[in-house]
């Protein structure tokens, strides 16, 4: 494996300029000029915070135009975010380490400041296809608490929870679900699913609090929600109930998690568009939060997705997550470029598999453990 590409994102030195943009150069961070945009990094955010809304919104309603994410029109959003937030410099070495063959091709680490989360690299297109697809990334903030993230990055995966939130899924698809890890261990009790067989009750907080000692914290909710002139967003485990203080997870609360096991917290947030006195926004994550608060890695969606998509990449995702032939598994960086591209190369429909991504160290592993 080449050794990884490294970008470290800062915050602008210029009045809502674009950011500061290092990479390092055989051990050394070099800095590059800021590119010099006519628009300021707010309304870069604003626009494709707007775009992405948009487009989940159209989505979600009604079946979206074949291969949208191939299509001119959302492409050139993200191209054009390319040219305005990267200098040539950062540009050419992206350009450089795509051309390597798959095998031969680095990681893609980039370490960023709060403010910076926004940017969705994921997305961002070269004039060849998206970021995401080509290269495994991880997210690595820069955080002033502790968090749980030194080795060893080898996991073994005794208990997993997945918490469905009420008011998501149709029955069809709870029944899909359901199915997220049939089939990979034979352990008795390995998962922990609420509400359980079409039986139970949905999960509160409670629920989450009690997957402290969890491997795998898996949440299927609503996402990328706000109230009406506020700043903070959520998602919900029930938005239809008024006790929403029983329901919300904030970045507060994930900071507060108090996770045990340095689990991979997967978080799909799905939009809602019928959820009521709330603004559906996007390019908001909780991957530091969960961090700060224990979690090995997170993987997440940096705007809202569909249903369909959210129950298919996840089951997709955990199959080459857990599947390996290699004795230490795969890599989950890799697990997570491996999933996009399966989508990519069938040309779905649905773009919102290429909002998934990962914080924290791409190299950990996650294995069910044998009985």
């Amino acid at each position: 494996m080449a050794e990884p590409l490294q970008i470290m994102v800062l915050p602008t030195t210029v009045d809502d300029g674009p950011p500061q943009v290092l990479f390092d150069d055989g051990g050394i961070w070099r800095d590059s000029a800021p590119v010099s945009i006519p628009e300021t990094q707010t309304n870069l955010r604003l626009r494709v915070e707007t775009f992405l809304s948009g487009v989940m919104r159209q989505v979600d309603k009604a079946p979206p135009t074949p291969s949208l994410a191939h299509s001119v029109a959302f492409r050139s959003q993200f191209a054009d975010l390319y040219r305005k937030l990267l200098p040539p410099e950062v540009r050419d070495v992206l350009k450089a380490a795509a051309a390597q063959p798959g095998p031969a091709r680095p990681n893609l680490n980039v370490y960023f400041r709060a403010g910076a989360e926004w940017i969705p690299w994921e997305l961002l297109h070269d004039g060849n296809d998206y970021l995401g697809v080509q290269f495994a990334i991880a997210r690595l903030p820069i955080v002033a608490q502790a968090t749980e993230i030194r080795p060893p990055r080898a996991n073994k995966v005794r208990k997993v929870y997945s918490l469905l939130a009420q008011h998501v899924l149709d029955p069809a698809q709870t029944a899909a679900w359901e199915s997220t890890f049939s089939g990979f261990s034979p352990a008795p009790d390995w998962e922990n699913r609420f509400p359980f067989n079409g039986t139970g009750n949905f999960p509160t907080l409670t629920q989450l609090d009690e997957a402290r000692d969890a491997d795998i914290l898996h949440v299927t909710c609503h996402g990328g929600l706000k109230d009406p002139g506020q700043s903070d967003f959520f998602w919900t485990l029930d938005h239809k109930n008024p006790q929403f203080f029983d329901y919300r997870i904030t970045p507060s609360i994930a900071k507060d998690a108090k996770l045990a096991a340095r689990p991979l917290v997967f978080g799909n947030a799905c939009a809602s568009i019928n959820a009521q006195g709330v603004d559906l926004i996007s390019l908001q994550g909780f991957g530091a939060s969960f961090m700060v608060g224990g979690a090995l890695n997170f993987v997440g969606t940096l705007a809202p997705i569909t249903k369909t998509m959210a129950i298919a990449f996840a089951r997709r995702f955990y199959f080459n997550l857990f599947t390996s032939a290699a004795p230490g598994g795969t890599p989950i960086a890799e697990a997570l470029r491996v999933t996009k591209a399966t989508f990519a190369r069938e040309k779905n429909a649905d773009p919102s598999y290429l909002f998934y991504c990962l914080y924290g160290p791409p190299d950990s592993t996650f294995k069910p453990e044998a009985v």
